[in-house]
C-alpha cells in the first residue's frame, strides 16, 4: 500500500498490498506543497521530515478494487502497526515513512 503524492494530487496505489506501507513523494517537492496537498485531500499531515500521519478513514475510503478480505487484512496491518508504535495516540492515523521518487 503506497500513498502516492504528485505535485497535484494524493492517491492510494496498490491498496490490496497490506504487507507494506509508505508515502512516496517527488524529490524536490517543497514541504509547504506537501502539507497543502495532504490537507486538501484530507489524507493526513506531515509529522516531521521523514513521516506522515495518514488518516485511517482516508485510507479506507481510498481503497478501491481490493479483494473481499481486504478489511480484515487492513485491520491486521493496523493492529501490527499499533504494536510498533506506528499509530497516532488517538488511533486515527498510521505513520508512513516518506520515500522519494
Amino acid at each position: 500500500m503506497i500513498v502516492d503524492i504528485t505535485e497535484t494530487a494524493v492517491a492510494l496505489t496498490e491498496p490490496d498490498d497490506c504487507g507494506r506501507f509508505h508515502v512516496r513523494v517527488p524529490a524536490g517537492l517543497p514541504v509547504e506543497m506537501l502539507d497543502a496537498l495532504l490537507a486538501s485531500a484530507g489524507a493526513g499531515q506531515r509529522t516531521g521530515t521523514e513521516q506522515v500521519a495518514v488518516s485511517i478513514t482516508w485510507l479506507r475510503s481510498s481503497a478501491d478494487d481490493v479483494a473481499s478480505d481486504w478489511a480484515d487484512r487492513f485491520d491486521k496491518m493496523l493492529a501490527f502497526a499499533g504494536t510498533k508504535g506506528w499509530l497516532t495516540d488517538d488511533g486515527a492515523a498510521v505513520y508512513g515513512h516518506i520515500t522519494h521518487n
